[in-house]
């Protein structure tokens, strides 16, 4: 798992991609804080992690459509295949790098942080709930991302139905206001992303939204683990 990692973690640094989604990020995130804290001279929080979210769901699916893409292409994956490492160890060591990779474009939300915590009196429960949410938001934004390269040959193909299943879980909870059945209406709302992440932005913590969105972390590394599995036996 190490080596996946290190290889890993190295190519994002290696390539335009992962330069071009660092200097997006944080060029984003630092105009949301400059406009909704620094020029408002407020130190509510909300806001601003609630438009990081979105910037997330742009920035994930760049970073994980290369995964396994990249690999189908260039014909490496036969490397992987054939290596004695189990299929759990080279999903999660990708998954890693990867995260490991966007804790570092999150580097420019720990400054802005700091540089609100020296000049107002934010809120520290807030920020963490809040941290806790986003972190938690893209861990299942990026092992769908993981899952959909590995089931795609192209890169490209990749993102955009990335991009379309997280909107989608992002998105559905506005449906719910359109249904009349019942149970319908209640899945709906429960099966949004934005709605269980609003509470987190708005420093409500609460064990189901964290079962949730640890739920579909592990389904769709669950789901990619048994994908690579059987392009292996194939």
């Amino acid at each position: 798992m190490s080596a996946v990692l290190k290889k890993e973690f190295s190519q994002l640094f290696h390539s335009m991609i992962g330069y071009v989604c660092l200097a997006v990020f944080a060029a984003i995130t630092g105009y949301y804080f400059f406009t909704l804290n620094l020029l408002a001279a407020s130190g509510d929080v909300r806001g601003y992690f609630s438009s990081v979210a979105n910037v997330i769901m742009l920035i994930l699916p760049m970073l994980t459509m290369r995964s396994f893409s990249e690999e189908k292409k260039m014909r490496t994956d036969q490397l992987l295949i054939a290596s004695p490492v189990s299929s759990f160890a080279i999903v999660m060591g990708k998954a890693l790098a990867t995260a490991c990779f966007f804790i570092v474009c999150l580097l420019p939300c720990a400054a802005h942080m700091l540089w609100l915590f020296r000049f107002c009196n934010a809120d520290l429960r807030l920020i963490a709930c809040c941290a806790i949410g986003l972190l938690l938001t893209a861990s299942a934004f990026l092992s769908i991302g993981l899952y959909l390269s590995a089931v795609t040959e192209n890169q490209v193909i990749a993102c955009v139905v990335t991009y379309g299943v997280l909107l989608a879980f992002w998105l559905v909870g506005y449906a719910s206001t359109y249904v009349s059945i019942d149970w319908l209406r209640q899945f709906l709302y429960a099966a949004s992303l934005l709605n269980r992440y609003s509470r987190f932005a708005m420093g409500i913590l609460t064990f189901s939204d964290v079962i949730y969105a640890l739920s579909l972390c592990c389904l769709f590394l669950f789901l990619c683990v048994n994908a690579f599995e059987k392009r292996r036996k194939s």
